[in-house]
């Protein structure tokens, strides 16, 4: 068996020494210019995408922007939970609209602008059905109440001529009485 002598140990172990802090030198060195490229390049001017998502520091998604299939616009605030709590659209047609939902996801009150210009505030029940609708038709406002199939059940308007129509409705939607 060769034997290695002391000194050959040490010289080897200096060469091998001398390369890693080459290695170590070459990898900052490049480590280094990597940062001050990166720091170096200015922001790009638009960031194009079809949903944007923000978390909060645990993961959770606590907003949402994007572009719905039908080609609305949605921005979505959610709570600590991740559930939705705001919704804020811009439907294809240019009707805006705002949602507001309850702990559980249902829409609780829905605001609108409808694309004829008309607008409206919807208040749901716990089930997320309409409930009471208040609107403004052709410069006339409107007060409706509805059961919790959807169907209107009082209804309470100002006529073109200013005359207020208040009207009632059996459970199916037919008008039974109106003030004459």
């Amino acid at each position: 068996m060769n034997e290695v002598t002391l000194e050959e140990r040490m010289e080897r172990l200096e060469r091998d020494n001398r390369r890693l802090r080459l290695a170590v030198a070459v990898v900052l060195a490049v480590v280094v210019a990597l940062v001050c490229l990166a720091a170096t390049t200015p922001a790009p001017e638009v960031v194009r995408a079809q949903r944007f998502e923000m978390v909060d520091e645990k993961g959770t998604v606590r907003t949402v922007l994007g572009v719905l299939p039908d080609g609305s616009l949605s921005l979505a605030l959610h709570d600590d939970k991740g559930k939705a709590r705001v919704g804020l659209t811009l439907l294809a047609d240019g009707s805006p609209g705002l949602a507001l939902y309850d702990d559980k996801g249902k829409t609780r009150a829905g605001l609108t602008v409808l694309s004829n210009g008309n607008p409206s505030l919807a208040l749901h029940d716990e089930k997320g059905q309409v409930r009471t609708m208040l609107s403004v038709l052709d410069g006339s406002p409107a007060l409706m109440l509805l059961n919790d199939k959807g169907m209107p059940r009082a209804g309470l308007c100002l006529l073109d001529n200013g005359r207020p129509d208040l009207a009632l409705a059996d459970d199916k939607g037919e008008i039974i009485w109106r003030a004459p």
